[in-house]
Formats: C-alpha cells, sequence, structure tokens
C-alpha cells in the first residue's frame, strides 16, 4: 500500500469526495497549470513569449512546489520498492536525461531544466501514492483543465485585452497552439466524463465549459489539435464497439491508431505527401509552415552526435547553431518532439521513449479491465501525445504541459500488473491476451474504482475464461 491515507463513506457507501484527496493533490494541479498557462509570466499580453514561463517567479514557484511535494512524499508510507518496481523504465528514462547532464555544453542551463523535471515526476508519484490514485488522477484533470478552459474563456469572451492579440485567440496560454492543447485535453476528458456519468446526470458548469473548450478550440487556429480532437473522439467511440457481447475496442482502437501513426510519419517524410495535400487544400503550408526544412537542418547538425545527443535540454539555448541567420522567426524547438529528443538524448534516448511507450499502452490496457475509463483515457493521451509531437514538441523538456500530461500517464501502480489478474484469468496464455485485448469479457464490467485497500480482489461481475 502506498498512502495510508483512508477514504470516508456516506451512509449510502458512496465515497465522500471532499475527505477522499489529501491537500497535496494540489501540487500535481497546480504545477500542470502552471505550465499550461502564462500565469507566472505577468497576465498583459505584451509579456507573452513561446516557451513557457521563465524568470525568478516562476523559479521559485516550482522551488517551492518541488519542496512541498518531498515533503509530502517523505511523510507519506510509501512501499520504495513497489513503487521502484513499477516505474523502473521511468525511472531509468529520467536518470539517462540527468547522466546526459554530463556531456552538456552548458551543465548549469540543463541542471536547472533537468531539476524541473524531476518535480514535475515526483508530481506525478503524488497522484499515485493517492490513497485511489485512479480518482486522484482524473480529479487532477478535472481541476487543473476546468480552470484553464474557464478562464481562457474569461480572458477571450469578456475580457479580451487579455486573452485576444492581434485577432489571435490566446486565452491565458502564451500560444495559440498551447490554448489549442488546453482545449483538446481538457475537452477529451470532460466529454469522456459526461459519457461515464450520463449527461443528464452531469453538472451544468461541466457542460458549459466542454462547450466552451471545444468552440475555442475550432476557433484557435491551432491545426494539430482540431486533427487529434477529431481522432480522439473517433478512437473513444471504437472502444465501444462490441461484436456480440464481447468488446473488441482495444484491438480496433491499437489497429487504428498504429495505421494513422504510421500514415503520419511516412508522410512527413515525403515532400508532398497526402497530409501536405490536405493541408495545402485548406490553406495551410504543405511542409507544416516551414517545419520539414527546421527538421533537416536540425538533424544536420544532430547527426553530429547521433548516439547520446548534445545533453539534456542543451541543444536550444540561444542561437549557438546559429539557426536563426536561416529562420527568422527565431525557433527555440525544432517543432517535432521526436527530432528534439533525437537531439537532446540521442538515439539512446529514442529507444527509451519507444519503450516507455510501449510499455504504458500494455499497462493502460490491462488498466481496462480494472478501471475501464482511466485505462481508456490513458490510451487516448497517450496516442494524442504522439500525435502532437509530430508537429509540436513537448517530449522531454520541462517548460510544456504536455510533458507533465506525460509523466502523469506513464507512472504507474501495481493495479494493472500481471499478478493481480491472475484470480480474473487463471490459464497463463489467456490471461496474457485478456491484459491487452479486452475481447472476452463479458459486457458486465468491475466498479468504476478500485482503491488500495481492495487490490488483489476479485469482482463477481468479471467471468473468468473458459478452460
Amino acid at each position: 500500500m502506498y498512502s495510508q491515507v483512508d477514504d470516508e463513506y456516506s451512509e449510502q457507501g458512496e465515497v465522500i469526495e471532499e475527505e477522499k484527496f489529501s491537500i497535496y493533490l494540489w501540487l500535481p494541479c497546480i504545477w500542470l497549470f502552471c505550465n499550461a498557462s502564462r500565469i507566472l509570466t505577468g497576465l498583459s499580453l505584451e509579456g507573452s513569449v513561446h516557451g513557457g514561463p521563465a524568470g525568478f517567479k516562476a523559479q521559485a514557484t516550482y522551488f517551492t512546489l518541488i519542496l512541498l511535494g518531498g515533503y509530502a512524499l517523505f511523510h507519506r508510507k510509501i512501499d520504495w520498492n513497489e513503487l521502484i518496481r513499477h516505474n523502473f523504465l521511468v525511472i531509468m528514462f529520467f536518470a539517462y536525461m540527468g547522466i546526459s547532464i554530463s556531456w552538456s555544453d552548458y551543465p548549469i542551463t540543463s541542471v536547472k531544466r533537468f531539476a524541473k523535471t524531476v518535480g514535475i515526476l515526483m508530481m506525478a508519484f503524488i497522484i499515485i501514492t493517492e490513497n485511489d490514485p485512479t480518482a486522484a488522477f482524473k480529479k487532477v484533470l478535472h481541476r487543473t483543465y476546468s480552470v484553464l478552459i474557464s478562464t481562457s474563456a474569461l480572458f477571450i469572451f469578456i475580457i479580451p485585452s487579455y486573452g485576444i492579440k492581434n485577432t489571435v485567440w490566446l486565452g491565458i496560454t502564451s500560444h495559440k497552439n498551447i490554448l489549442g492543447e488546453v482545449c483538446c485535453v481538457g475537452s477529451i476528458y470532460l466529454i469522456t466524463r459526461l459519457f461515464e456519468n450520463g449527461i443528464k446526470n452531469a453538472l451544468k458548469k461541466d457542460i458549459f465549459i466542454v462547450l466552451c473548450g471545444v468552440f475555442i478550440l475550432f476557433n484557435s487556429n491551432s491545426m494539430t489539435s482540431m486533427i487529434v480532437f477529431t481522432f480522439s473522439m473517433s478512437l473513444y467511440g471504437l472502444f465501444n464497439v462490441k461484436i456480440g457481447n464481447r468488446l473488441v475496442g482495444s484491438f480496433l482502437v491499437f489497429i487504428y491508431a498504429f495505421a494513422l501513426t504510421c500514415f503520419f510519419f511516412l508522410d512527413n517524410l515525403m515532400a508532398r505527401g497526402l497530409l501536405g495535400s490536405f493541408f495545402a487544400a485548406i490553406g495551410r503550408d504543405m511542409t507544416f509552415t516551414g517545419r520539414a526544412e527546421l527538421w533537416e537542418d536540425v538533424l544536420k547538425i544532430a547527426m553530429e552526435r547521433p548516439w547520446f545527443g548534445w545533453g539534456y535540454e542543451a541543444f536550444w539555448i540561444d542561437d549557438v547553431h546559429n539557426l536563426w541567420l536561416i529562420y527568422i522567426w527565431r525557433p527555440n524547438q525544432a517543432h517535432s518532439g521526436y527530432v528534439d529528443t533525437f537531439t537532446t538524448l540521442g538515439i539512446v534516448g529514442l529507444i527509451f521513449l519507444f519503450f516507455i511507450v510501449a510499455n504504458t499502452y500494455l499497462n493502460a490496457s490491462r488498466q481496462i479491465v480494472v478501471n475501464q475509463a482511466v485505462g481508456r483515457l490513458r490510451i487516448i493521451y497517450l496516442i494524442d501525445i504522439m500525435w502532437f509531437n509530430f508537429s509540436e514538441s513537448s517530449l522531454c523538456t520541462s517548460a510544456t504541459s504536455l510533458w507533465v500530461l506525460f509523466a502523469y500517464i506513464i507512472t504507474r501502480t501495481g493495479m494493472d500488473t500481471p499478478g493481480h489478474m491472475d484470480n480474473y484469468y487463471p490459464h497463463e496464455h489467456l490471461r496474457d491476451v485478456a491484459q491487452h485485448v479486452d475481447f472476452w469479457v463479458d459486457k458486465r464490467r468491475p466498479p468504476a474504482q478500485l482503491s488500495f485497500a481492495d487490490e488483489g480482489h476479485v469482482s463477481n461481475d468479471i467471468h473468468p475464461l473458459p478452460p
């Protein structure tokens, strides 16, 4: 058991939500909100810059959050051996980022940025060491994105001097693409929440926030976010596909996501592929607004250190590679998460990333058997982040909200490990299949949430596979 915080229940056996989460759960919410907004750089649009908050106020805020996070983890009764075992690959990846500082040309800058990344991992550990980590994860999403979308709507529609700059919608964020990401991620969660709980049972404020989020998204001029949101809704629909009374959604989602990912990747390699022609037809540059040329130039420089890269976040420091002489818009990222990961962490970093993504997908597929809503949400968000990073850069960089969300997704508890599936599926070869594809699971599902106190126990609503 990671956390000793107890739930309280009403006379009807329902969890009293106000008493369910510790006060420390606000720390991941605040961190995510700060990364996604310009709250630390000032609400004035004159100081809005792309690349995330910087300066003394931001450093002091994140340092305080790290101290509080460390205090929270230190005073919780945590089985560290179990926590490390279930997150060993993630911890190794973050350790490799730290080691890469040793060959960085700017070690002091790399240390500062890596410290912030370690703080992000601490915030993720706070979530999974709550008494009910799956409910805590949803609570963080609900708190943070509800406020982000609501505040953005306030700034755009009520106080446009704070939310619109030169006819471009920014909301409370510092860039239109960040606004698109926020509305995309937030709307996906809130919409799936409405479907799970039923629209009739939904709070009016949640419906209002969803409408605002979707409306702002499709008026933010962030094409990547709009496309990802559309595909995400189709992914959610596929999860509910049945053959008879058997759900085959996980398998179809995998095939669908894999096919689209391969298409995006191969199409990006073509000078004018089908996707490029589509963008040109709707008035967008067929080379992703000059990004293809940037990728080519960045990769030429990155090949000087192909295996281990230039060190953690040490590539885009001012104009050390003279790219600003070529691109007048002064890029501070490659506008591709995979290209940026290659430049900073090399081929080894990409290998780490591949295994973490694959491992997270399999774990989330297993989690669907225990907690359908969160398992599906983790898969959708994981795929979304992978798609976002074809044309935006958010992987392995401490300044983006998607990297924070990614850290929250890839960390995990022991609730979805094979050991906890033994009672569900006693036959090993069938259990392995059931962990990845919920093909044999009956239409009757387990309870929506399973606390650590119930860990290892089995619901009678799940039928074991036939011998």
